[in-house]
């Protein structure tokens, strides 16, 4: 990742079947996402827990996610990058995740 142009948004959270803006890409510029942290906001460890999310470059799925258990918080990291044109990035949650779950994306953006 080049060292003048890391980029992460906040922590910010999604409920169920919601849509959270996190971040406008620039035109001119792509942004290329390198990580993504979840963790899922419960009280005590739930084995049902279910969140399933994905990531969209203008209401285009460009990343899906499904996983069970709250045992930990997690990640995704992607070696070469997912990326994004200009336009907004938005994280949802979807509709078969059990509940409200936090997110924070990590990568760079490059002309």
């Amino acid at each position: 990742m080049p060292a003048s142009d890391p980029f992460a948004t906040g922590g910010f959270t999604v409920d169920p079947n919601q849509t959270f803006p996190a971040l406008t890409v620039p035109k001119g510029k792509v942004f290329v996402l390198t990580d993504v942290i979840v963790f899922p906001l419960v009280e005590k460890s739930n084995p049902e827990f279910v969140v399933r999310y994905r990531i969209e470059e203008n209401n285009l799925t460009k990343f899906q996610y499904n996983t069970v258990g709250t045992a930990v918080n997690w990640s995704q990291h992607f070696t070469s990058g997912i990326k994004y044109g200009p336009g907004t990035v938005n994280v949802v949650n979807t509709n078969f995740s059990t509940g409200r779950t936090g997110f924070q994306l990590i990568g760079y953006f490059k002309p």
